[in-house]
């Protein structure tokens, strides 16, 4: 049995103005990022130093004959490779939707790590980093001249260097540039540099951003993954609230989904701030789930909750990152290749479908702790909900249908019949609500 703790945790995530909007010499922190940053790490962020360099020109990697290239070298050298093709992460020549857990290891006993393992089977356990954050290769730097719109230094690249030319045979994912560099101001301009530095020596392996300034920093790496955290928390009135809402998931990935040559990836918030503030809470399992839809809505290709205590304090944050990514695994060639179009999206909810060979696969995320009913356009005839047992029909002799939504549900239904391998939704829900008993 699991013991429920309180947690502490207020983020507020924002999506920053971009480059262009904020003039060629700006880049500066934005208030609401500067605000959320502040209340998690208790620090206040440094501005970012303007000195009129605009960076190197962007430079695409991967375009056309990426795939021949990249085929030819692992047959030559039987070594993995990863690519982006279509805002789509290829993993060894395959199409990919990558799932991982953040923290897994240093934040989990190894018995724990053992059965999240076992019970996780949609999980990649063998696409790991190689951390090349440039601070850490030479102590100091950020501080001296990572804030700085500027080349980087020579002893910087030169450390970079060395450190792909040691490690690019090797058999990995891809590459950790950078862990939430607007947390330390880092400049995008700086980052762009190192990271085309880095491609252009080594173009088999992917760069890797993690921040909460996803258009600030897409144009520094090959996969960007923002992270709004949900973080749950008790008001002064008693009332239930979120750091970052879900109805305000779409804002920070607008503009980035579409983009052919970004894999653009989500870091959800599978854990908790516990220490300190005892009117916080963990997410609840339709909760968790919710996040995990409305960034699917949204176009995301990459997920990476990060569990640190939380997967292993409270059974609703356990089986909904199993669930999510059993449901990930199973519905991938929807997520990946079929035609998507965000149906609605409003404070209230989210609807999102995927067409693919005559079939129609749709999502709805009810943002809100009350039900409500709503209608979806341009549909006809039967579709059977995915792990459930409802079906949802098409109002006669009309091309609408209405779905009646629960508080925080999520609603996955398809015209075909799409036959999982794991419990069906009732029977998971089953499971959470014995064992948080």
């Amino acid at each position: 049995m699991m013991k429920r703790t309180l947690v502490v945790g207020l983020a507020a995530a924002a999506l920053a103005a971009s480059a262009a909007e904020q003039g060629k010499k700006k880049w500066s922190v934005d208030e609401e990022t500067r605000k959320m940053v502040q209340f998690e790490t208790g620090k206040d962020l440094a501005s970012t130093v303007e000195t009129g360099d605009e960076g190197p020109e962007d430079r695409n990697f991967y375009g056309p004959g990426t795939r021949e290239r990249m085929l030819a070298h692992m047959k030559e050298t039987g070594r993995r490779t990863t690519w982006v093709e279509n805002g789509v992460l290829y993993l060894d020549g395959k199409p990919y939707l990558r799932c991982g857990l953040y923290a897994i290891g240093y934040c989990t006993a190894p018995a724990f790590s053992e059965r999240l393992k076992a019970d996780n089977p949609g999980c990649d356990w063998e696409w790991d980093q190689l951390g090349i954050e440039f601070g850490r290769l030479v102590p100091g730097s950020e501080q001296r001249e990572g804030r700085k719109a500027q080349k980087p230094s020579q002893e910087v690249l030169d450390k970079v260097a060395r450190t792909i030319e040691a490690n690019r045979d090797r058999d990995f994912g891809y590459y950790y540039l950078c862990d939430e560099p607007e947390c330390r101001s880092i400049s995008p301009v700086y980052l762009r540099y190192i990271y085309n530095h880095m491609i252009e020596r080594d173009p088999r392996h992917l760069c890797f951003i993690c921040s909460r300034d996803p258009m600030r920093y897409a144009d520094c790496c090959d996969v960007i993954e923002p992270h709004p955290y949900l973080c749950p928390y008790y008001n002064p009135e008693g009332n239930r609230v979120y750091g970052t809402p879900t109805s305000r998931y779409g804002a920070m990935f607008e503009g980035l989904a579409d983009r052919a040559d970004k894999v653009i990836g989500n870091v959800s918030f599978a854990f908790s701030y516990h220490e300190g503030n005892p009117t916080c809470d963990y997410a609840t399992f339709d909760e968790y789930v919710g996040t995990i839809w409305a960034a699917l809505c949204e176009g995301c290709r990459s997920f990476w909750p990060f569990i640190a205590d939380g997967v292993g304090s409270t059974w609703g944050l356990y089986y909904g990152v199993e669930y999510t990514f059993a449901q990930i695994e199973e519905l991938e060639p929807w997520l990946l290749k079929a035609k998507r179009t965000r149906l609605a999206k409003t404070a209230d909810y989210v609807a999102t479908k995927w067409e693919m060979d005559g079939e129609t696969l749709f999502a709805v995320v009810n943002f809100q702790p009350r039900a409500r009913r709503v209608k979806l356009d341009g549909f006809k005839g039967a579709y059977g909900e995915f792990r459930g047992d409802r079906v949802f029909r098409s109002v006669w002799g009309k091309s609408e249908m209405w779905i009646d939504l629960g508080p925080f549900e999520t609603i996955v239904a398809s015209s075909c019949p799409i036959v999982s391998k794991y419990p069906s939704l009732r029977a998971v829900r089953a499971l959470v609500d014995i064992d948080d008993v």
